[in-house]
């Protein structure tokens, strides 16, 4: 053999040396993967991007794993807490709402379900990243609240002054403001469904569900679990009532429901100290949380419940121990990722925190703790002075409640209808106050579907015009959660086919706020009468928190968009796929999009002729 070719063989060798080493040693783990073991740590776990506020992690998906368990903290030996609890079918995940410029340390593990038992996988190694510094190139705003608007952060991109000015066209749509009820995700009125399980069984429900409600309150008894309603033990709640739940949260989200949601070990009887031992009901927390993590789009709010006569957490005798209360708190909010937590009584909130109502006026919850997850469920709504014990002083307690639940749902029952509480000139300034999201539309009927009904909003209760001589009962139904009303739209551009510049102004006219983030998606509709020339072109646009003023620059590549074609453009907001939808309170909606018109881009011969 010549030296060339011992020289060549050589050469090559050292090559597959080299790559077969790199390849053991882990650098080339692209294609790597474990299968589940008790010995076992996840591959590929490493932080993919960063933002200012958020952080973007990846990994190699574990065979046979029924899950990932995420954990975060801000040292590098201790602290760690679980932020996050994902499906198998997941290898990535986004921590928002961080700090700027702020370190964090990561770990993950899998587990896999055996029967009754929970098996976890040894923690990867521990992943250190630091979020960008804030960018100085926006600034923030607050705007405050008046009658009927809510508080939003509106954000304003700063434009250099020697910009040059690009032409802007406002848009000549129908920004009326219409009456129309509103099937919008995550609030209104809700129509109850209640469930009773055996340790075996969890009743089919689903006839329930119809179209003419979005919300419903879903009641889920669990006392067969417990010695004190079965008359025998404490029992782990069995894989045929998970599977049960899970089935019937799958069956609500293919529908595009929502529910708010309550477990009672008493079957919604009445009757007090039916819980199980404490340990069990920590135990039946983390089981139903494996299910009811996999919602956060179907579960408008999780009720703590649990304890007491209909899981309202009073009379039984465990009911008022801080740390039964704490423990329970905890559970929910370690097992639940991103669901709102919502208590009985404000005292529960404080007896978490450590506080009292003292502290309120010096007290607010950082945005990264998970205790700002925790809000108001309440069943004596406007019953008396106090609502029936919920607030031992209103007006205090309803200054700090009112920037608690700016971002949480809050709602529940009105009662006693001998009250003056909910005339109308009294509730309504309270429910924009208190950010009212959804109520019980069955209780209590006398007030819901007689006094509100049968009484009217006139100029003595309000000063918003288009409503004067409704019912009360529609302007409470119109106005419970967020409603959109959109004021302009302007497009700014030279050549609209290449590059197009969107600006809204929205005008929240609801009691609460979007409590959701939502996918922002710009559909361009060619107006043709051929329906195979109808080729829509999306773009997505990133996410949206319910600001009321929205600015989105959109590019297009070239032959993108046909410019002898006029396109109407639509704003879609939802979870993408098409789920939850949210529809402005203009004439603007096309159903058959799901999605609000903003305006249209003509053909570029028709603005030249």
């Amino acid at each position: 053999m010549s030296r060339k070719y011992c020289f060549l063989s050589l050469v090559l060798l050292c090559l597959f040396l080299i790559f077969s080493s790199q390849f053991t040693a882990g650098r080339f783990s692209l294609a790597k993967s474990s299968s589940f073991s008790k010995k076992a740590s996840i591959l590929g776990w490493k932080a993919a991007s960063k933002t200012k506020n958020t952080i973007t992690l990846t990994w190699s998906k574990m065979k046979q794993a029924s899950g990932y368990q995420i954990y975060r903290s801000k040292k590098k030996k201790n602290g760690y807490q679980r932020i996050k609890q994902l499906s198998s079918s997941k290898t990535c995940y986004t921590n928002k709402k961080l700090s700027s410029n702020t370190t964090y340390y990561y770990k993950i593990r899998a587990y896999k379900k055996k029967k009754k038992q929970i098996v976890y996988s040894k923690y990867s190694k521990v992943v250190t990243v630091k979020t960008s510094k804030a960018s100085k190139s926006h600034s923030t705003q607050k705007t405050s609240p008046t009658s009927g608007q809510s508080t939003q952060d509106i954000i304003k991109p700063s434009i250099p002054d020697s910009a040059p000015a690009i032409p802007s066209y406002h848009q000549a749509l129908d920004y009326s403001e219409i009456k129309e009820r509103l099937l919008n995700p995550d609030q209104g009125f809700y129509r109850t469904l209640s469930v009773t399980t055996s340790l075996e069984e969890f009743p089919d429900r689903k006839n329930v569900i119809n179209d003419n409600w979005q919300l419903y309150h879903l009641r889920i008894g669990i006392g067969a679990f417990s010695a004190a309603m079965n008359q025998e033990d404490d029992y782990e709640i069995t894989e045929p009532v998970l599977q049960g739940l899970d089935d019937l949260l799958s069956y609500i989200r293919e529908r595009g429901k929502n529910v708010v949601i309550r477990f009672f070990y008493d079957n919604n009887l009445g009757k007090a100290d039916m819980e199980p031992a404490l340990p069990m009901i920590l135990r039946h927390i983390e089981q139903l949380s494996h299910v009811l993590d996999q919602y956060p789009d179907v579960i408008t709010a999780i009720e703590a419940g649990l304890i007491g006569p209909n899981a309202e957490m009073y009379a039984s005798t465990i009911a008022n121990d801080p740390k039964v209360n704490n423990a329970i708190l905890d559970a929910w909010l370690t097992h639940v990722d991103e669901t709102p937590i919502l208590v009985r009584t404000p005292s529960r909130i404080y007896q978490y925190l450590g506080i009292t109502r003292n502290d309120l006026e010096t007290t607010r919850i950082p945005d990264n703790s998970p205790a700002c997850r925790l809000g108001l469920f309440n069943d004596g709504m406007f019953g008396s002075g106090t609502d029936l014990g919920t607030f031992a002083e209103r007006a205090r307690e309803f200054s700090w409640f009112s920037l608690q639940n700016s971002h949480l749902p809050y709602g529940g029952e009105v009662t006693i209808p001998e009250s003056s509480m909910h005339d109308l000139k009294n509730c309504i300034p309270e429910m924009f106050q208190i950010h009212l999201n959804y109520l019980n539309y069955e209780w209590n009927y006398q007030i819901t579907q007689q006094k509100w009904m049968e009484t009217y909003y006139t100029e003595e209760i309000g000063t918003d015009c288009l409503y004067y001589g409704d019912t009360g009962f529609t302007y409470i139904e119109n106005h419970l959660g967020y409603r959109f009303v959109l004021e302009d739209s302007t497009f700014s551009y030279e050549n609209p086919f290449q590059e197009l510049s969107v600006s809204l102004r929205l005008k929240n006219v609801g009691f609460g706020n979007l409590n959701k983030r939502k996918l922002l998606t710009f559909l361009f509709v060619p107006q043709t009468e051929e329906e195979k020339d109808r080729t829509i072109i999306k773009k997505e646009m990133g996410l949206w928190e319910g600001e009321l003023s929205l600015q989105k620059k959109i590019c297009f590549s070239k032959e993108e968009l046909d410019s002898s074609t006029t396109y109407t453009v639509y704003l879609k907001i939802d979870n993408g796929e098409d789920r939850y939808p949210i529809r402005f309170a203009n004439p603007l909606w096309n159903e058959e999009l799901k999605a609000n018109e903003i305006g249209i881009i003509p053909a570029k011969e028709s603005v030249e002729n």
